[in-house]
């Protein structure tokens, strides 16, 4: 008489803090795995960094890497590029692969200084560059960056890396609000600034690498004297400020940009950029069992 086996994994969720500051979390979405790796560095803090050993019978991944995001400019400041993103599939990985995830930058602060750029992301041989600062009323170019840095005044934007990100948006010389350009996005430019307005930041791209949609990548907000601040980009780019509150940074483990910030003498601080992460994906390996060589893998029914 013939039985049925039925053989079930659940899917599983796994955290472990493999450093200091950084954070892997284990998951499955069907028949693949997930590994996410993210940072807990503060803005400025460089580069996290931890490795990982690929497991028997894995012989390539899907990967999404975005680094961090460049902090908004203080005084007037134009918004932060986000850190660029890379993500595909087909990655051949053996051995042991260094995995390094990005800090986002400082923002800038009210004496008119550039805030900085946010720190790269790598996974094995894929790098995504942060993202550019943006400029101030007092050094008003945007920075390059894996998306461009908004930029004040009418000066230079920050370019961005081609196939990660985009440029930052033109910020104008116009009373009576000056404002400042937003950052670049992924999939977007910046906006720019008007004499009433700061710009927006462009818009990052959803990633399902995870088994969800997630936007990642959005440029932070262009500050302004006054008026209306730019919004930050989809992807957790970060607000700008019209006055003397700093601007809101970029989301953590997004790779946004940091808003800019607004005007005053005391309390005009560009936000801080957010950091980045590494994402990777792969089929689960088959295994072969006991019950006459039948292979399986999450879950399977066997007749016995």
């Amino acid at each position: 008489m013939k039985r049925l086996l039925l053989i079930f994994v659940a899917t599983l969720l796994i955290v472990g803090v493999v450093s200091a500051t950084v954070t892997k979390t284990e998951t499955t979405d069907g028949s693949y795995t997930v590994i996410k790796w993210t940072s807990g560095l503060a803005a400025g803090g460089g580069q996290d960094s931890t490795t990982w050993d690929v497991p028997a019978g894995v012989t390539e991944v899907e990967y999404l890497v975005v680094a961090g995001g460049g902090g908004g400019g203080g005084h007037r400041g134009g918004g932060g590029g986000a850190g660029g993103m890379r993500t595909a599939t087909g990655l051949a990985v053996s051995g042991t692969v260094d995995v390094k995830i990005g800090a986002g930058g400082v923002g800038g602060d009210p004496a008119g200084n550039r805030g900085g750029n946010g720190s790269d992301s790598a996974f094995l041989t894929i790098t995504s560059d942060g993202g550019g600062a943006g400029g101030t009323a007092a050094n008003r170019a945007g920075l390059a960056g894996g998306s461009g840095g908004g930029s004040a005044d009418g000066a230079a934007v920050g370019t961005g890396t081609s196939g990660q990100g985009s440029n930052g948006g033109v910020g104008v010389e116009s009373a009576p609000n000056y404002g400042a350009g937003g950052g670049g996005g992924k999939s977007a430019t910046g906006s720019g600034g008007s004499s009433t307005t700061g710009g927006n930041g462009g818009n990052g791209q959803a990633s399902s690498i995870t088994g969800s949609a997630v936007t990642y990548a959005g440029g932070g907000g262009g500050g302004s004297y006054g008026g209306t601040a730019g919004n930050g980009g989809t992807g957790g780019g970060g607000a700008g400020s019209t006055s003397d509150t700093t601007a809101t940074s970029g989301a953590d483990g997004l790779g946004g940009g940091g808003g800019g910030g607004g005007f005053t003498t005391s309390g005009a601080y560009g936000g801080a950029g957010g950091s980045g992460v590494v994402t990777i994906r792969y089929l689960i390996p088959t295994t072969t069992d006991n019950f006459g060589g039948c292979s399986f893998g999450s879950a399977n029914m066997m007749e016995v």
